[in-house]
């Protein structure tokens, strides 16, 4: 077995074994504790409500007022958050109550007067205080919060949706930064032939799968569709990286993590809204077929600017003079 067929078979494996991990992280036990002031913004103690109703079993969420929470709880949940409302001493005491178990905590109000937050450094590493005037930014900071906060996130995102867009991101910048490394390595020639196209693949893989994860989807041969996506996305991608390095050799490093950064982005966001547009019931975006028309359009529409601007530096560099538009000129052509 050729080198490159056992680097196939070995990512295969790979990818698989991740996703059945990716799985596993999906139905795990994640518990939220959720403490309201008795005066707190009623909005915000409904917005809250409304975004911790678990679309899973496997999450458990407690709602109590503020000051009924124990000095010594039985069990610590995954994530505490506080809804303030003017009781500061209660708010900054069951704060340092949850920080004492190391349980993450948000303080969460419409004013910072309403959002105290403990005072002591043992406690501070584990509070955070959330602020705004519309519960929408406030929910929607308590998700890019709570999604960096716990080592569930997958799970938290499976059962809370509010929380899907956040893990989304967090994970699509990591996958996409690993893949705009990769995309220099390539061009400094560093690795065999098409190493960079099986490991970027394995990458946007693996991250398609964390995305079906965290919308709920559970591991099955549904997710073949998806990696269809990634594969033709790769390959686009790789076509697109490949036009560009002709025509500007001297550019291959920026050009190939930028395009190697992009494509990952584009191929993630769009699981994640075929994802909504299916939740929302709305009729499924045709996925593989719209994600590479998208991406064959992208590739049409650089090629053609990459050799547009090559004939002119060629051009100017003989001393010709070639029309610009002046589109062209406000682009920075």
């Amino acid at each position: 077995m050729s080198r490159k067929t056992r680097a196939s078979v070995s990512s295969v494996a790979d990818v698989v074994g991740f996703g059945v991990t990716a799985d596993h992280k999906r139905v795990e036990v994640v518990g939220v504790d959720i403490l309201v002031d008795e005066h707190a913004d009623r909005a915000l103690a409904g917005a809250v409500r409304d975004a911790f109703l678990p679309e899973q079993g496997t999450a458990h969420v407690s709602v109590a007022l503020l000051g009924s929470v124990p000095s010594s709880p039985v069990s610590a949940p995954d994530l505490a958050i506080i809804i303030g409302g003017g009781s500061d001493e209660a708010v900054r005491a069951a704060a340092s109550t949850y920080a004492r178990m190391s349980v993450p905590v948000a303080v969460l109000a419409t004013s910072a007067l309403d959002a105290p937050v403990p005072t002591d450094e043992a406690a501070i590493r584990y509070v955070k205080a959330i602020v705004a005037t519309e519960p929408a930014v406030v929910i929607e900071q308590l998700a890019e919060w709570a999604v960096s906060a716990t080592k569930k996130a997958t799970a938290l995102a499976a059962s809370f949706p509010f929380c899907r867009r956040a893990r989304v991101s967090e994970l699509t910048g990591k996958c996409s930064a690993q893949n705009a490394t990769v995309g220099v390595m390539s061009a400094l020639g560093r690795g065999g032939k098409n190493a960079d196209f099986v490991v970027m693949t394995a990458n946007q893989a693996k991250l398609a799968l964390d995305i079906s994860a965290a919308y709920g989807r559970e591991l099955s041969p549904q997710r073949a569709f998806e990696l269809a996506t990634v594969v033709l996305t790769g390959l686009g991608c790789r076509a697109l990286a490949r036009t560009a390095a002709h025509t500007l050799p001297n550019l291959g490093m920026v050009v190939n993590a930028g395009i190697a950064y992009g494509g990952t982005t584009v191929m993630a966001m769009g699981i994640a809204d075929h994802y909504e547009r299916q939740d929302a019931g709305e009729a499924p975006f045709p996925l593989v077929r719209g994600l590479f028309s998208t991406v064959a359009d992208g590739i049409s529409s650089a090629s053609s600017a990459i050799a547009q601007r090559s004939a002119r530096r060629s051009a100017a560099s003989d001393g010709m003079i070639i029309p610009v538009a002046a589109s062209d000129l406000q682009a920075g052509a």
